[in-house]
């Protein structure tokens, strides 16, 4: 047998914006067990525009989007921050992740912050790895490479970096 597929969908760009995710059987229609209809909508109030940028099937089933967003408080690209989501192989937020199955940062204070992968880890000490961008306003508007890392429950890795954060340059 084939594993669906579950793909992003299309983030909505109206307040309050929502992360968007679809599942699909192997035979192209959606998938009725997955959120309503075979998908998924997470959002909260805070979200202006959103986009997810990576997506990994966990061993268990378990599905990690991550992505980033506007903060509604702040339009400029210093209000751009970062998501990382877990759902249930039946679409609902896993609450033993992060708060509500979500977790929401930045790689640096006051910058704008990116993802453009994901990674799960799994093995003896498990752990996700988002990798992204910090986006700085100097007149280049230069983007610098960052990693953060998770524990499986969503609180940042101790022993990674400063804080579970590391910035090149």
């Amino acid at each position: 047998s084939h594993l669906p597929l579950v793909i992003p969908a299309k983030g909505l760009p109206y307040y309050p914006a929502l992360f968007a995710l679809a599942r699909y059987l192997p035979g192209g229609a959606l998938d009725p067990t997955f959120g309503v209809g075979g998908v998924v909508t997470t959002g909260k109030n805070e979200f202006y525009a959103t986009w997810i940028t990576g997506l990994v099937l966990q061993p268990d089933g378990k599905i990690l989007a991550g992505g980033h967003f506007t903060e509604i408080s702040d339009l400029s690209s210093d209000g751009l921050m970062f998501a990382v989501l877990r759902y249930n192989p039946d679409g609902s937020l896993d609450p033993t992740f992060g708060k509500g199955g979500m977790v929401i940062d930045r790689f640096m204070p006051k910058s704008g912050s990116s993802v453009h992968a994901i990674s799960f880890v799994d093995g003896v000490n498990p752990r996700i790895l988002v990798a992204g961008g910090v986006l700085h306003h100097d007149l280049s508007f230069t983007l610098q490479a960052s990693l953060a890392c998770y524990t499986p429950n969503g609180g940042a890795c101790a022993d990674f970096g400063d804080k579970g954060k590391v910035n090149a340059g």
